[in-house]
């Protein structure tokens, strides 16, 4: 199922947001907060069919329900900040880059300078 580069971005953002707001007060109800988004954006890529990001964000989902421990008390310990920080960081970064490469080829369909292809493929003669 197709996916507008704005609905991506919009979903990490909420994700982005959400992890924000954990380290703003990072207690154990923000914590669950924090997987319960992880999980929807995880969920939101599956359907979406964007293997490599659904990977990554399957990636962080693992890492997080792995702190859901007795011994694990809020706030994380700080090397479990910094890698929670890299993922979501990466993760985004990689939203980004799918998103702006999703948005330069649906500008590409559109621009006959620049036939895709696709557009090369269905132009050869029969």
């Amino acid at each position: 199922m197709l996916c507008s580069p704005e609905e991506l971005l919009q979903k990490n953002q909420a994700l982005s947001n959400t992890w924000l707001r954990y380290q703003a007060v990072p207690s154990f109800d923000s914590f669950v907060e924090l997987a319960v988004s992880i999980n929807s954006f995880t969920e939101f890529l599956i359907d979406k069919g964007i293997t490599a990001l659904h990977h990554a964000s399957h990636q962080l989902e693992q890492v997080t329900l792995a702190l859901f421990n007795k011994d694990v008390g809020h706030p994380l310990p700080q090397d479990a900040l910094d890698d929670l920080n890299e993922r979501v960081i990466a993760l985004g970064r990689m939203a980004n880059t799918h998103a702006s490469a999703t948005a330069d080829l649906a500008e590409r369909r559109h621009d006959p300078q620049h036939p895709t292809p696709h557009d090369l493929g269905s132009a050869r003669p029969g």
